[in-house]
């Protein structure tokens, strides 16, 4: 059973959805998600963060989920919301995780607080403009996120196959569903999400210590992409999956990946 969706009242009005998953007394990892999808993503994590140990904390970004829509925002525009939630949940320091389309939030976040953000972990993150990123931009992004809202209430198991969600089994139907949830408003949180990623910074240095799970048979990121991602980002370390597509990299390899978080390199060694 899925864990029901919290809310906090922003200082601008706006509601913000989220989901808690893993252990409720460990350490902070915040989880961004890809895109389109949403804060129920971080349930794939949730059989690896009880065995570490970690409390996860997974945000909808605005307009998906239950989380309002923020007219005009930019990625920048995510971190006022992030700190609003560390203070409403009294966090201090967390450590950053995100696939794919979450990936920029994650590093203004990082850049934007050092103070709060100890590391950052990134999986199959996009990178500059990335191919997938300009042919959706070609097509337009919301009659296809439209067509993809019908077929997820169609068939989950659908979408599943067609957006090459993992392997199969319960965490690929985990993927499916935070589609689905994503979607649940309409598609035009999903489709501004994708618009605001297409206008991200440039990515740079940040302070923090960061790791980069790249898979080689990723359709949409290449190994040359995630490599110049982090010559940018100045102390990347690359873990390459050679034979792990982009959603095998989340749905596979999750118990590696938090079990990597919660190692003695990464903020989540305290109790």
């Amino acid at each position: 059973m899925n864990p029901p969706p919290r809310r906090l009242r922003l200082s601008s009005g706006r509601s913000l959805s989220w989901v808690e998953c893993g252990c409720p007394t460990g350490p902070v990892l915040l989880y961004f998600h890809g895109a389109p999808g949403s804060a129920l993503e971080a349930l794939v994590l949730d059989e690896a963060a009880r065995a570490q140990g970690v409390r996860v904390v997974a945000p909808d970004r605005p307009g998906i989920a239950g989380s309002d829509p923020e007219p005009g925002r930019t990625v920048g525009d995510w971190v006022p919301v992030v700190e609003e939630l560390a203070r409403a949940l009294d966090l201090t320091e967390v450590t950053v995780l995100a696939w794919s389309g979450g990936s920029p939030y994650a590093l203004a976040c990082a850049r934007a607080r050092p103070d709060l953000v100890r590391a950052v972990g990134l999986v199959a993150p996009l990178t500059e403009r990335e191919n997938w990123l300009t042919r959706l931009e070609r097509v337009s992004a919301r009659p296809w996120l439209a067509t993809v809202r019908v077929l997820t209430r169609v068939s989950p198991a659908l979408i599943a196959g067609a957006f090459r969600l993992g392997g199969g089994g319960p965490r690929s139907a985990l993927l499916a569903a935070s589609l689905t949830r994503a979607l649940q408003p309409g598609s035009t949180g999903a489709a501004t999400d994708l618009a605001v990623l297409g206008r991200a910074p440039q990515p740079g240095p940040i302070p923090q210590p960061v790791t980069i799970w790249a898979g080689g048979r990723d359709a949409y990121i290449s190994a040359r992409q995630v490599v110049s991602l982090a010559r940018r980002l100045g102390q990347a370390q690359v873990r390459f999956i050679a034979r792990a597509t982009h959603a095998q990299l989340l749905v596979d390899h999750a118990d590696e990946i938090v079990a990597a978080i919660r190692g003695p390199n990464w903020g989540l060694n305290v109790n």
